[in-house]
């Protein structure tokens, strides 16, 4: 199984953007539409894209330096 999101092109309007789950079934492959992205803003769908291929999403740069670690 696997999440992505995908770009449908409309010819006079904005595309739709789905987030899909695909799987195998022997030969075929399914999919599924989980969510309609397409009222959402860009950066929410370019920060969900992120996370899916495993990324880390951050607002600011600053933030990655006052993040507190704790070590065991």
């Amino acid at each position: 199984m696997s999440l992505h999101i995908e770009k449908i092109p409309n010819r006079k309007y904005r595309p739709t953007i789905l987030l899909r789950k695909a799987c195998r079934e022997g030969k075929k492959i399914k999919k599924k539409k989980i969510a309609n992205l397409t009222h959402m803003p860009e950066s929410f769908i370019q920060a969900l894209q992120a996370m899916i291929k495993g990324g880390m999403v951050i607002q600011k740069p600053e933030d990655i330096f006052s993040m507190e670690r704790s070590y065991p």
